[in-house]
């Protein structure tokens, strides 16, 4: 086994070839434009997934391999199984804390909107609170945790379980099939906005702001996710994950 802990980020030019004899495997679920199908053998592209590569990847030593997208339920089985060993964005919640081994910090946060038509009354609105949710037919992705001041009974929640379920959720809005579709976060829907011009309002939701860790596998040891700690903070420093996703949210096709 690689004895992670032994080794400091400035000696990693000399153990390199010795630190990449190890393939890491990467789960993540699909997030535009953090991560995403990338077109061919079930490759992913992304934000997430080039940032990773250029600014963790090296300074962990490692190499990473990353599978196919999928659903949040199996990505949490891959990672409970050992079937992957880590995933990038997670979002936190006690009972995940058995399941996965969290990171020591976040370096990203997410700031929950809701898309709706803009004939809706709630469109003419800047700001939105948990509670004007009520009564209203709100989509989202089965699987996926909801932040505090969601899980008011009157919401009517319409679950998707779909790899592709940022598309399936903007187009059931579109449609008419639901009255509103919950993001966590803007980029997302803004993303798609702009690829399929699609005639929808992005309104802000007044809840807190989440923040999101990289996670590894309970199967594995702790010098992963301890490598990831100790070489994080300066990967993520000078806004360069904020920036590499700026450039990929503009790159609609």
């Amino acid at each position: 086994m690689t004895h992670w802990t032994r080794r400091s980020w400035l000696a990693l030019p000399l153990v390199a070839a010795q630190a990449k004899d190890r393939v890491v495997r990467v789960a993540t679920f699909g997030l535009t434009p953090y991560a995403m199908d990338g077109g061919a053998n079930g490759s992913i592209q992304g934000a997430v997934v080039e940032f990773f590569e250029r600014e963790l990847a090296p300074r962990m030593g490692v190499q990473f391999h990353w599978l196919p997208l999928m659903t949040v339920p199996r990505l949490l089985m891959s990672l409970e199984s050992g079937a992957a060993d880590f995933c990038p964005l997670l979002t936190h919640s006690p009972e995940r804390e058995a399941q996965v081994r969290y990171a020591a910090q976040s370096f990203v946060r997410f700031e929950s909107v809701v898309a709706v038509r803009p004939e809706h009354p709630m469109a003419r609105r800047a700001r939105l609170v948990p509670a004007d949710l009520v009564g209203v037919q709100v989509g989202w992705v089965q699987g996926a945790s909801l932040p505090a001041g969601l899980e008011l009974p009157g919401i009517r929640w319409s679950w998707v379980s779909v790899v592709n379920w940022e598309r399936a959720l903007l187009t059931q809005v579109e449609r008419g099939r639901i009255e509103a579709a919950y993001f966590s976060n803007r980029a997302t829907p803004e993303w798609h906005v702009r690829a399929n011009r699609l005639g929808l309002v992005l309104i802000h939701l007044s809840v807190p702001a989440r923040p999101v860790f990289a996670v590894g596998s309970r199967t594995d040891g702790p010098e992963l996710m301890d490598r990831y700690n100790e070489v994080a903070p300066a990967a993520f420093a000078d806004r360069r994950f904020e920036a590499t996703l700026q450039r990929w949210q503009t790159q609609v096709a």
